[in-house]
């Protein structure tokens, strides 16, 4: 590999996709500021008939179910039980009966497919295209960027319509250098203060001497990005070889056990 194909892949233009910007094409955001709204009204008009809100009855299930997660005593446990019944009419006429949340049942799931949709199309910039997806986390109630939890699978469905898409194990592929497949480290730094020690996550640091990528000026580079790198090898030695690395084989006896493996979604 030459010096200036190193430069050209770290300098290849990245398309990305912020939650942000899934939650407002999707209403999600307008819903959420919708609902809050109607929360805090729904607040106000129950201090004036002496009545629980919706907001404190939510309160009250938060703080039983803590202390109900966190002690093995019964009684906490039936105090979560009645508090649980005596609140499941009144959530239920909030957030089930009123008009404003019937109608939005029925649009948010074609707004959601649409917003997704439109997620793949700039994704993709008008190409045909191979795209790799790392299988090891399909988000499953889990907080993606942006803070929001929710599911990778809506929009790798979208994308499967447009292109070829590649579900592959990505194990190791945020540890291992894309150029010499050697362990990286995370860089460390002090806070202004030189009083604390903070290690940069979000960036990858080759130390292998002998790295052409370190050689040439590119040894710090971002997580996110080496990772890209060795998703792409990796898919590329599967489809073209049913193989896998061997850097990034799984060892038999690690949990899954699962080997070269490559799934056309």
């Amino acid at each position: 590999m030459e010096i200036d194909d190193v430069g050209t892949i770290f300098k290849t233009k990245v398309r990305s996709i912020k939650t942000n910007q899934l939650r407002t094409d999707s209403g999600l955001s307008l819903f959420s500021r919708t609902l809050e709204y109607r929360k805090k009204c729904n607040h106000l008009q129950c201090q004036k008939n002496g009545t629980k809100s919706v907001q404190n009855i939510e309160a009250d299930l938060s703080r039983s179910m803590m202390k109900t997660l966190y002690s093995n005593n019964i009684e906490n446990e039936k105090e979560y039980h009645g508090i649980s019944k005596r609140s499941r009419q009144p959530l239920l006429d909030f957030y089930h009966t009123t008009n404003w949340l019937k109608r939005q049942r029925r649009t948010r799931l074609c707004q959601t497919e649409k917003a997704y949709a439109k997620s793949a199309k700039s994704l993709l910039g008008g190409q045909k295209a191979i795209c790799f997806y790392g299988d090891a986390g399909r988000g499953y109630g889990s907080r993606i960027g942006g803070h929001t939890r929710g599911s990778h699978d809506v929009f790798i469905g979208k994308l499967s319509e447009k292109a070829t898409v590649v579900s592959i194990d990505e194990y190791r592929s945020s540890k291992l250098c894309a150029f010499c497949h050697m362990p990286m480290v995370h860089p460390v730094k002090t806070n202004k203060d030189k009083s604390k020690k903070i290690t940069n996550l979000g960036t990858v640091v080759c130390i292998n001497p002998d790295c052409i990528s370190r050689k040439n000026g590119y040894a710090a580079r971002g997580r996110d990005t080496n990772a890209s790198i060795n998703i792409a090898m990796i898919g590329y030695e599967q489809l073209a070889f049913c193989q896998t690395i061997q850097q990034f084989e799984r060892s038999s006896l690690h949990a899954g056990g699962l080997k070269g493996k490559v799934t056309l979604v």
